[in-house]
């Protein structure tokens, strides 16, 4: 094989990237359980299975987890080291009333069986379906497979596939040997910057120009000091805050200079069914 007929990568330059309208991140639950595998790791018996079936209950009936939204949807918890009495004397414990949105199975496959297969024809038949959690992840490995970092990684890689494909949260409950830390996405706060152009945009409208001037406006605005640069990048990571706020911009490159275009739009004034 030759260079020539080396299939190209698909690449995309950083300066495309960051001006690009990206689908927005999906949280089940808010800062806290992303869309996609994620996994809960702790020591055995201190309370892992308490919490995450707390936080399925919650999923379940679109209710707050400690003062985080959550995305309600089927929740479907294979509680794989439990049994139904010892669940339903949880679930009793934590409320008062179980959602019918909440579905128990205390076996399944394993991955290298028919786990995946058991999981989408699950999602098959409930749709809806946001949230799966495997308590134990060690119970549905492979037996008889090498625990190792490379057997690690290739059963995780296929059921992150899985998740991906299903466009589901699916958490990992593990049990360590030493204690370790649990690690979630810290709440970001709102920089100062983008709320005084929030303030801007409702009193100016539309703004089109070049980034320079936009700072230039927002600094005369505000009375800070910012750089376009960094303006932009603080209008690029905080893009769906933006919206969320009613303010919406565009951005690209003519005739080798940088230009904006940043507008208002209250929600009452947005056409029914359009995309902006």
């Amino acid at each position: 094989m030759t260079v020539q007929n080396v299939k190209r990568l698909a690449v995309i330059d950083g300066e495309t990237l960051m001006d690009a309208r990206l689908p927005k991140r999906s949280f089940c639950v808010e800062t806290l359980l992303p869309e996609g595998i994620s996994m809960l790791g702790g020591a055995p018996k201190v309370g892992k299975s308490w919490m995450v079936l707390l936080l399925a209950l919650q999923v379940a009936k679109g209710e707050p987890l400690w003062n985080l939204p959550t995305k309600q949807g089927t929740v479907l918890y294979l509680a794989l080291e439990d049994s139904l009495s010892r669940l339903q004397d949880r679930v009793n414990r934590l409320t008062g009333e179980a959602p019918a949105s909440i579905h128990f199975a205390t076996t399944a496959g394993t991955i290298g069986d028919e786990l995946c297969m058991q999981i989408s024809k699950f999602k098959l038949e409930h749709p809806d379906t946001v949230l799966v959690i495997i308590d134990t992840f060690q119970i549905v490995r492979n037996s008889g497979v090498e625990t190792s970092y490379a057997n690690d990684y290739e059963e995780v890689r296929e059921l992150k596939a899985l998740a991906d494909e299903l466009k589901i949260s699916l958490l990992l409950v593990h049990h360590l040997r030493k204690q370790g830390d649990s690690l979630e996405e810290p709440t970001l706060s709102l920089p100062e910057e983008i709320t005084l152009l929030i303030e801007m945009m409702k009193q100016l409208k539309s703004f089109d120009g070049g980034n320079t001037e936009l700072a230039e406006q927002l600094n005369s605005f505000s009375g800070k000091s910012i750089s376009a640069k960094a303006l932009k990048q603080l209008m690029n990571k905080w893009r769906y805050t933006l919206e969320e706020n009613d303010v919406f911009f565009t951005s690209g490159r003519s005739n080798g200079k940088r230009y904006i275009q940043t507008w208002y739009l209250p929600s009452a004034e947005k056409s029914d069914g359009s995309d902006v």
